[in-house]
């Protein structure tokens, strides 16, 4: 539900849980909160805390038993008594400042979302055999199952032999972008699919609407320095014994694609039709892909080329009434009516400090009206 935009506007407040209990005495401490949510990015925080030393010498941050590396974290925005998670996951490191003036002593601490679980053990092992392949899908949510992690995952590709050498957070990010896909974790469900880009939007950002404005301020750049289609790089080549290219060789030297996502406005944006030579710009061809991962990379690299427009704006987080996310559209209104509609959320930094919440947001978007 969105917010009255006639009602008086109540601050928003940013709540801490550690270990699913309030910081309670610590949280008058907090002198500001900052948390990065990107795409295809794990979610981190920072959370700056003043400390004290009693007389006992006891300081009141630095030795408490909650403010140790690996404590689970809960980040909160409270609207009129109503919470929305901004993130979840562990403290990932404490840093202690000493400088000379003791009443300056500060503890910042980082926060990595629950990808960090996945990110903690190398694994080496044979996860698909020929003959015996399974989508990436499945092994994503084998792989959630069996380190408790919710999952919302789509099935992909089904690749021919897997192997894994690194940490579950680094191969998941791989296969994401050998499928297409996305990969995050939002309230502590790890997803794994193609972009949201017509997903319902989130509530609407608003500028210069009176007293509805909830938007501070609001930037746009339409760049058309941005190739409409995308040609793999790899031309066949004459075998040594005089035998022409495979049938794959040459399949990737006429690979040419352009986008084929849902468009945010009436318009895809494209320089065709403008008396111009094609505007197409090559990619290399991964060692080893195979002719569906050629392509399935191809097609992503050209829906993402599509991105021509970008924006960047601060919201005021008591007025907007909500947490905008990555990974959905959201509408804006007030811009004109060629750049005003769907966009779909690249990063958002919320910015908690005394009695002031800001959203900073990058927004991208491939069509006008």
């Amino acid at each position: 539900m969105e917010p009255n935009p006639r009602r008086p506007r109540t601050p928003a407040a940013c709540r801490i849980l550690i270990n699913k209990t309030a910081l309670n005495g610590l949280g008058a401490l907090v002198k500001e909160v900052t948390v990065q949510l990107k795409r295809n990015v794990s979610g981190t925080a920072t959370i700056v805390l003043d400390s004290f030393r009693d007389e006992r010498g006891r300081w009141a941050v630095q030795d408490d038993d909650q403010i140790r590396p690996w404590s689970e974290v809960r980040i909160n925005a409270v609207f009129d008594g109503r919470p929305e998670s901004v993130l979840h996951g562990y403290i990932r490191d404490v840093k202690l400042e000493y400088p000379e003036e003791m009443s300056a002593a500060k503890v910042t601490v980082t926060v990595q979302d629950d990808l960090i679980k996945l990110d903690r053990e190398q694994h080496h092992d044979v996860l698909t055999k020929e003959g015996a392949e399974k989508p990436d899908g499945a092994i994503v949510r084998e792989i959630c199952d069996a380190m408790h992690l919710a999952h919302e995952a789509e099935d992909g590709m089904t690749a021919g032999a897997l192997t894994i050498n690194a940490t579950f957070a680094k191969f998941l990010l791989e296969r994401a972008e050998a499928n297409g896909y996305e990969l995050f974790v939002r309230d502590q469900t790890l997803h794994f699919h193609p972009p949201a880009i017509d997903a319902d939007p989130q509530p609407q950002i608003r500028v210069y609407a009176g007293p509805a404005t909830n938007c501070i301020r609001f930037s746009a750049h339409n760049d058309g320095h941005r190739p409409d289609e995308v040609r793999v790089n790899r031309e066949p080549e004459q075998k040594g014994d005089g035998k022409g290219a495979s049938d794959l060789e040459r399949v990737l030297a006429l690979l040419k694609l352009g986008p084929n996502q849902p468009a945010l406005g009436k318009h895809p944006l494209t320089s065709q039709g403008r008396g111009l030579p094609p505007f197409v710009w090559s990619m290399d061809c991964p060692m080893g892909a195979t002719e569906s991962e050629v392509e399935i990379r191809a097609q992503a690299k050209a829906n993402e080329n599509q991105f021509k427009i970008t924006a960047e704006g601060v919201l005021d987080g008591s007025q907007y009434g909500h947490v905008l996310v990555p990974h959905l559209p959201v509408t804006v209104d007030g811009v004109g009516t060629t750049y005003a509609g769907r966009y779909y959320v690249d990063e958002v930094t919320h910015k908690f400090s005394k009695g002031v919440y800001e959203q900073h947001f990058k927004l991208l978007r491939n069509a006008v009206n």
